[in-house]
């Protein structure tokens, strides 16, 4: 695997390259279901103009595998593309085949300054594309088209101390023009002056783990604050968790810290940081060394935060504010508050959840940190669900797909 990249113009531009290679030597025909090789590359660029106000993205990717027709009759009928498909006569499955090619590129605008700010994007991956040898990918034969945009007001009101409304929009095609997905989402968000939060779709979501039965503790942090102060106030909210477990009927030995989007990186920090004790200073309580969590759900969240480019415009606005400066510049800071840093095989188990249609957070940051997690050593699931968005991923199947995780944790002795 090689990467490289260049920052110009003092950072406002950045031009990278990506190659990757797999080559097997292959002497046993029961292992003929294997690739002998998988070749990949691609280029990236980013500008950001308008006194970086404004910003613009493309890429270009490129795969070969090659094989026993054996294997690339697999690669062929993988249900990424479904080859064999009867109405998918723009694309023929051969069964003699022993290498397939693709492509895929990605385009798109975003002003990522100010109360107004938008994005748009355009993407396409050929039936071909296959990475899977040495990369994630879950599907192809998909052309998307997908928008954002959201207003936020920083000034108190006579109701709010601030407030934000976003809304979203995607369609998905394969290559045959056949439209397979429409998606349309929103999202409102605001803090009272009394310093409440209120969202538009997240308490339904945790009320409805409280009608299951579940005791839920809803936690509010310093969302505007900067860098580690949320992380603190989640550490202090699961601290005082322990600590007054028994008089809410608690058993602190089964506590699972659910999160989503901004949310998501706090549990997931909850889980993974070793340094505890540096984020409760002043929390009045520690937490146990041990099973200080039983589990941790991140719903569309970041684990690398150095990883802008997976990110949405809004995230790649916000994040050099809330740790003091940009990736170069405080490089620690961005590492530290990144949960896969810290991943190791003494973190309780995890459960990824994360929508395809997702570009505020791109679906991949979960499959590629999931893979990494189970490097580090630790347990974790992933679940991508089909044609959600960010704030649409809050609905049954997440609801469903924690509720199994939950009894499989509760299960163990």
């Amino acid at each position: 695997m090689l990467r490289a990249k260049r920052d110009f113009g003092g950072g406002a531009s950045s031009l990278g390259f990506m190659a990757t290679a797999v080559n097997r030597s292959i002497s046993d025909d029961r292992l003929a279901f294997l690739r002998t090789a998988a070749y990949a590359g691609g280029v990236d660029y980013s500008h950001r103009f308008g006194g970086g106000r404004y910003s613009f993205f493309a890429a270009l990717g490129y795969s070969r595998i090659q094989g026993d027709t054996l294997a690339i009759q697999a690669a062929q009928r993988s249900s990424a593309r479904y080859y064999q498909r009867p109405d998918a006569d723009y694309m023929a499955y051969d069964p003699t085949r022993t290498a397939l090619t693709g492509w895929n590129a990605a385009i798109g605008a975003s002003k990522d300054q100010g109360a107004q700010n938008w994005a748009i994007g355009l993407s396409a991956t050929s039936p071909g594309f296959e990475i899977n040898d040495l990369g994630f990918q879950t599907r192809a034969d998909r052309i998307t088209a997908s928008a954002q945009t959201s207003h936020k007001w920083t000034r108190p009101g006579r109701v709010f101390r601030f407030a934000s409304v976003n809304a979203s929009g995607g369609l998905v095609w394969n290559f045959g023009g056949d439209r397979t997905s429409t998606a349309v989402g929103g999202f409102v968000d605001g803090q009272f002056l009394n310093l409440n939060f209120g969202s538009g779709n997240k308490l339904p979501f945790v009320q409805r783990f409280a009608e299951r039965g579940y005791r839920v503790l809803f936690v509010n942090v310093r969302r505007r604050e900067p860098y580690p102060r949320p992380a603190e106030d989640a550490f202090c909210a699961l601290s005082w968790g322990h600590a007054h477990a028994r008089e809410y009927g608690l058993d602190p030995a089964r506590i699972v810290a659910v999160g989503h989007s901004g949310g998501a990186v706090l549990a997931a920090e909850l889980g993974t940081i070793d340094d505890r004790a540096r984020f409760l200073r002043g929390c009045g309580s520690p937490l146990p060394v041990e099973r200080w969590l039983l589990g941790v759900v991140s719903i569309a969240g970041i684990f690398d935060y150095r990883t802008k480019e997976e990110f949405g415009a809004p995230h790649n606005a916000y994040t050099p504010r809330y740790f003091g400066g940009t990736r170069e510049a405080v490089p620690a800071v961005w590492a530290e508050a990144s949960p896969i840093t810290w991943a190791d095989r003494n973190d309780p188990p995890f459960l990824l959840i994360h929508g395809t249609a997702d570009v505020m957070v791109l679906p991949v940051q979960s499959g590629r940190s999931a893979v990494l997690m189970r490097r580090a050593g630790m347990e974790v699931d992933l679940v991508l669900v089909p044609d959600l968005d960010h704030s649409g991923i809050l609905g049954d199947a997440a609801l469903e797909a924690v509720e199994r995780f939950i009894a499989l944790l509760a299960a163990r002795p």
